[in-house]
């Protein structure tokens, strides 16, 4: 079962990555393909500034939700590493139970604001202006789920590493790397 569960976490993560990659591509060859239209053909294309607006929310929110979960975000630890594991599990545990909490209310609201904004269309392209709103909740979603899954792998899965700060994390994969060499050598 927990074999299955890091295969199905996995995927997951690795489908909000790469689609928020795929996106940050399109977005850097519109930008590009408009830059040279502007200076080499003396035309723009409108729909342009419409499309990096949906492409930019897509990417800002889905990456979050990335950099959550690979804890890749900014953290203040200098507090934190100094306490004992019992403090830091409930810290751990408070910070992010407090965290859905909050990402519950964003999500709702996000979802309302998005469908009302959804009657008003974008100027160029026409479509609704709910498709740049509505990636604030969906990323909201992947971030709870990401979150309720660093709490499986830390209270059911008992994962070691889940309690370490940046630093003792970086600390043991260079012993890991050091213990390889050394093997390899």
């Amino acid at each position: 079962m927990k074999k299955m569960y890091y295969k199905v976490v996995k995927v997951i993560e690795t489908a909000v990555w790469g689609s928020a990659a795929i996106m940050l591509l399109a977005l850097a060859t519109l930008v590009s393909v408009e830059l040279i239209c502007r200076n080499f053909f003396d035309f723009s294309l409108k729909i342009v500034e419409e499309c990096s607006f949906i492409m930019l929310s897509y990417i800002s929110y889905l990456s979050a939700a990335y950099a959550f979960h690979r804890r890749a975000h900014v953290a203040v630890e200098f507090v934190y590493g100094k306490l004992p594991n019992v403090a830091r599990k409930v810290l751990y545990i408070c910070t992010y139970v407090g965290s859905l909490i909050f990402l519950v209310f964003v999500t709702k609201i996000g979802f309302e604001f998005a469908m009302s904004a959804g009657k008003i269309p974008l100027t160029i392209t026409r479509l609704p202006k709910n498709v740049i709103y509505i990636w604030l909740p969906v990323g909201a979603i992947f971030m709870m789920f990401f979150i309720i899954c660093d709490l499986i792998e830390t209270l059911v899965f008992k994962d070691p590493t889940s309690l370490m700060t940046a630093e003792e994390k970086q600390a043991q994969e260079i012993e890991e790397m050091l213990a390889l060499e050394k093997e390899a050598g």
